[in-house]
């Protein structure tokens, strides 16, 4: 059965695409910082990114390794390899994250005013980030989404994802956490993950 265009635009597949959109435009962002070192950086820029990568990242990590990711492996079939793609995303998760630490602390630094003391070994750090989290998201473009609309069924689609309801109650604590301890600078960003969430369960709850 075709949904409505309001319906199918909360589509969880849709709303995991949005995200990619919106984290192609951080890359962009990273990519302006990089090209801005050492005197021409913009700190509002700089902090906006710290906080992005603080906390929208990670979050949209755990929906697709606590929603996507098991539901999609439970459809695949054997000729698909997505265990082995899923593997290797799940650890490319864990490195962007433990990179997007250290670039945390310099661009929360720079936000502050400071200058740094090896702008070079920074530019460096965040073009290895954003050049490879391009090609993660083009991976999971290309493969993990098109495969997911290709073997999730509809009402696999709408019910399966939400089997792990704790993982989603958590991941729904963790983005009030975040929000409460980030100040009110996050309220828009806070307003969005709600947003999503939100619609994401909507969608998958029908």
């Amino acid at each position: 059965m075709k949904h409505p265009p309001e319906i199918e635009s909360l589509n969880p597949l849709n709303l995991i695409l949005e995200e990619h959109d919106r984290q192609q435009v951080m890359c962009d962002r990273l990519e302006e910082i990089a090209d801005g070192l050492p005197d021409s950086v913009d700190l509002e820029k700089a902090r906006h990114i710290a906080e992005i990568l603080k906390f929208e990242l990670p979050q949209h990590h755990r929906i697709e390794e606590k929603a996507l990711f098991p539901v999609l492996m439970k459809y695949a079939v054997k000729e698909d390899n997505a265990g082995e793609i899923v593997s290797r995303l799940n650890e490319e998760h864990v490195v962007d994250e433990s990179s997007a630490e250290e670039l945390i602390e310099l661009l929360e630094y720079l936000a502050r005013g400071y200058s740094l003391e090896n702008a070079n070994m920074f530019g460096y750090m965040l073009r290895g980030f954003f050049e490879n989290y391009r090609r993660h998201i083009l991976w999971e473009n290309s493969f993990i989404l098109p495969l997911a609309r290709r073997r999730l069924p509809e009402e696999g689609l709408r019910t399966d994802i939400t089997d792990d309801r704790t993982a989603r109650l958590n991941i729904v604590a963790e983005k009030r956490e975040c929000l409460q301890c980030s100040g009110k600078e996050l309220l828009s960003w806070g307003k969005h993950c709600k947003q999503t969430l939100f619609t994401f369960n909507m969608q998958i709850n029908c």
